[in-house]
């Protein structure tokens, strides 16, 4: 059973406050915006790659949807990342990587493939 008062992000159906930055659920919408920005979470990144996707997603998660919205569909994301990283206090770094962990584990468990059945073939499969 989920418990509503949960305080992982990808289910909370409030904001939720993260070393001072007050961030929206994580939704299918923010799933989508990481994958056009190429943000990964698998940990599989240098430290400044995972300290650049750690503020990606704070941004993400943090700024005004439209906001968000404008600087990524404008080609502006990149710039507007860097500037939020000014924000971040290097104390708190710690609370948002252990946010971000737990976005990771909701996002792998929710995650999912299509496969096509025995004897199917290949071009009658939709793209993953």
């Amino acid at each position: 059973m989920i418990d509503p008062k949960s305080d992982y992000m990808f289910l909370s159906p409030d904001t939720l406050e993260v070393a001072g930055l007050k961030m929206r659920p994580f939704s299918i919408g923010s799933f989508h915006l990481m994958q056009r920005l190429g943000i990964t979470i698998d940990g599989t990144l240098s430290e400044a790659d995972q300290m650049r996707n750690l503020a990606a997603v704070a941004w993400l998660q943090s700024a005004p949807i439209a906001d968000v919205l404008r600087a990524v569909h404008t080609g502006k994301a990149d710039e507007a990342i860097d500037a939020f990283m000014f924000s971040i206090d290097l104390s708190r770094v710690g609370e948002l990587s252990a946010e971000l962990n737990r976005i990771g584990e909701q996002v792998s468990a929710a995650s999912f493939s299509v496969e096509s059945k025995p004897g199917e073939k290949e071009e009658n499969t939709p793209p993953n």
